[in-house]
């Protein structure tokens, strides 16, 4: 591969796709793949699902085994991206397909994302040749574990020099790959752009803002929101659902297999009514696995006033800025899984975002000025003026008009939408226009650093008191926006560790509070910060006198993005890194 070319990767919850940058353009990377018995075709993007047949060692892939699936869902990987930012998992095990006992050997969330790297990895190897380098995206809210779960999928793979990249950043320059020429045109100073991805499973929204440096124009990432198990998906099922209890009251029995072959007849319907607002209804057909197929084949009416109600309203209903996701207070028991949204409103969880990115502008007067007159200081609210869409949901653009017209009566003023590639294969070609622009002269770059500032948990001294436990502090030891390439030490805190002990650290996390510096304590972690997961070290000092020593907390955070944290003893060059526990925790 010539050094102007760039390969990207889009490893999506629900479909993955792979592109590369040559001749000024970004360009899919068709997948070849099964897409029924014995029946192989490119297509451009690979579902991200596995299947594992009955008694075979050989793992299904493409658009054939996401069908097989359907009907044998205990047979069924999928979402193996969510499973790798669950912390309440051990992501090493073989836990996927969840709840099922099926006798075949299982997969790991590592393993799983590692198959379907593996497979795109051979598309991309039969359209450019000898390349070394890949950008693979991943969710802005991607914590540090789960971004090193991706990369230790990654190089299992094969991919031996990868880069991690943002999935909205990714988003942002295929929109400047689309427009290189006019890009600066469409942007000023004092811009700030919500990035909304809606993609098959999950939901992610970041700010990203736009300024003037020594008279070039510079965008620096602002914000990022959660990870939300909340998509397309959902929409479809909500969909199935009413089909499956309008037939049920005509009398008619919808077995499991019928429903999953429903679940995708309607997503196809769902479609075609988003793009045709004139067209009344569209009418499915759900066969039975009876060997009468013609006598018991059941059609059902998926309805245009369903899209209004359930799809518009539903997942985008016209709320109030100040409106949030309900929340409700779990009791009894739950099935144990993926925590997917309660509450379906987009909008909603819209608004929680920009009141979360409020907060954390707010924290820090040098990103409350860079947002410009986008932020509204006085009623502690920022207002993007431009949007930019992206996941296969907004290729509708009723859908689009809604969140335009949400976003108008929250801020008072129109949001311009900047119009963008298909938002199916954006993240993919924007990540290999990333790679490209690695490996060129261009300094165009998203500023962004890391998403989060981190802290370690350290537990309050004092006196023993009957029925009360002195809150665990925080002590921040990488600020958010920290760039990559950084090296952190702790200031004036030396701590002491003893030979052959296990030492463990809480490790929390914010989006919330950009103005935190290094060796800044917050009184009550528990309370004010995400608990993220635990550092661990066991300590060997055999070798040096001392069987206590004292050491300072480094942090560095390396090219690629990944933060290593490590002890380092003061009198010598002996260090120890404290390693992130990928097990299941609380």
């Amino acid at each position: 591969m010539s050094l102007n070319q760039g390969v990207g990767i889009d490893l999506g919850t629900s479909n993955t796709a792979v592109a590369c940058y040559k001749d000024e353009q970004a360009q899919v990377i068709p997948v070849r793949q099964d897409v029924g018995l014995n029946e192989e075709l490119e297509r451009d993007s690979l579902p991200s699902v596995i299947f594992i047949p009955p008694g075979s060692n050989s793992l299904q892939f493409g658009e054939w085994a996401k069908d097989q699936g359907k009907s044998q869902p205990d047979r069924t990987v999928s979402s193996a991206k969510s499973w790798l930012c669950h912390h309440q998992v051990n992501r090493e095990q073989k836990i996927l397909p969840w709840n099922s006992d099926i006798p075949e050997e299982k997969l790991s969330p590592i393993e799983a994302s590692q198959y379907i790297l593996s497979f795109v990895k051979t598309a991309a190897e039969s359209r450019v040749k000898d390349w070394s380098g890949v950008v693979i995206t991943v969710p802005a809210s991607f914590d540090e574990n789960a971004r090193r779960l991706t990369q230790q999928a990654a190089r299992a793979a094969g991919f031996e020099q990868l880069t991690l990249l943002e999935e909205p950043l990714a988003a942002v320059y295929s929109w400047i790959a689309d427009h290189h020429e006019t890009w600066r045109e469409q942007l000023s100073d004092g811009d700030m752009i919500l990035v909304c991805d809606v993609g098959g499973g999950t939901s992610d929204f970041s700010l990203v803002a736009v300024s003037d440096a020594d008279g070039e124009l510079e965008l620096e990432r602002m914000a990022v929101g959660q990870h939300l198990l909340l998509g397309g998906d959902n929409m479809d099922l909500a969909l199935a659902f009413r089909a499956r209890m309008e037939l049920e009251n005509q009398g008619q029995t919808i077995d499991d297999w019928q429903f999953a072959s429903l679940v995708y007849q309607v997503r196809q319907a769902k479609e075609a009514l988003l793009l045709q607002a004139d067209l009344p209804s569209i009418t499915v057909g759900i066969a039975s696995r009876g060997s009468d197929l013609f006598a018991k084949a059941i059609s059902a009416e998926i309805q245009q006033a369903w899209i209004r109600e359930m799809i518009i309203d539903g997942f985008f209903p016209t709320c109030a800025r100040d409106a949030r996701p309900t929340r409700e207070v779990e009791s009894g028991l739950k099935d144990f899984g993926l925590n997917y949204e309660q509450d379906p409103a987009i909008t909603k969880h819209l608004a929680e975002f920009l009141s979360q990115a409020a907060k954390n502008i707010a924290s820090h007067e040098g990103l409350a000025s860079r947002a410009g007159a986008c932020w509204d200081g006085q009623a502690q609210q920022i207002k993007p003026n431009k949007i930019l869409f992206n996941g296969g949901v907004f290729n509708s653009l009723r859908l689009r008009q809604r969140l335009e017209e949400t976003l108008r009566e929250w801020n008072g003023a129109p949001v311009q939408s900047l119009a963008g590639d298909d938002c199916n294969l954006a993240v993919a070609k924007g990540a290999a226009f990333y790679s490209h622009l690695k490996t060129s002269q261009t300094h165009l770059r998203i500023k962004s650093g890391t998403a989060n500032s981190y802290y370690l948990g350290i537990e309050s001294s004092g006196m023993a008191i009957p029925g009360f436990k002195a809150p665990t502090k925080g002590l921040c030891l990488v600020p958010q926006g920290t760039e990559e390439g950084s090296h952190l030490r702790l200031p004036k805190r030396t701590f002491s560790l003893k030979a052959g002990q296990e030492v463990e650290f809480k490790f929390y996390s914010s989006r919330t509070r950009a103005g935190d510096q290094l060796g800044d304590e917050i009184a009550n972690a528990d309370r004010d910060l995400e608990n993220t997961f635990r550092l661990k070290s066991t300590i060997d000092l055999n070798d040096l006198e001392d069987q206590s020593i004292p050491v300072w907390l480094d942090a560095d955070i390396d090219e690629l993005g990944t933060m290593t944290i490590k002890m380092q003893h003061t009198q010598s060059d002996k260090a120890w890194n404290l390693e992130f526990d990928v097990r299941s925790h609380d």
